[in-house]
């Protein structure tokens, strides 16, 4: 049987020229004898994105085919979107996480979320 968790991560950064770089530990809490199965996924909360090119790195791993979206219209509200976190990428234990700005526009961070399940 799986068994879904989480870790909430709080991140209120504003990626600038000057802070283009936002990194965090967090846990991945498994059970005795259990490991990550490769169902794991990231929420993100952001606004005033208006370049596809920044980047997340998970462990190392560059959780590829994701770019944040454009907001629609122009929209300065927050949105959440969610990827799919590769196979073999979140291990029981420390994992560190790393939001990259790439490109000229200053947008914002506010959360994210990490899901996996343990078998």
């Amino acid at each position: 049987m799986a068994r879904g968790d989480f870790n909430y991560i709080p991140v209120n950064h504003t990626f600038t020229a000057s802070s283009p770089l936002f990194e965090r530990d967090f846990p991945v809490e498994i059970s005795a004898g259990q490991a990550v199965v490769d169902d794991g996924y990231l929420l993100i909360t952001v606004r005033r994105v208006s370049s596809q090119d920044h980047r997340i790195i998970i462990n190392g791993t560059d959780l590829s085919g994701f770019d944040i979206p454009l907001p629609p219209r122009d929209s300065e509200a927050w949105l959440t979107y969610m990827d799919r976190i590769q196979p073999n990428v979140l291990r029981g234990g420390t994992n560190t996480i790393q939001i990259i700005r790439v490109g000229n526009d200053d947008f914002e961070v506010k959360d994210l979320v990490v899901n996996w399940r343990e078998q």
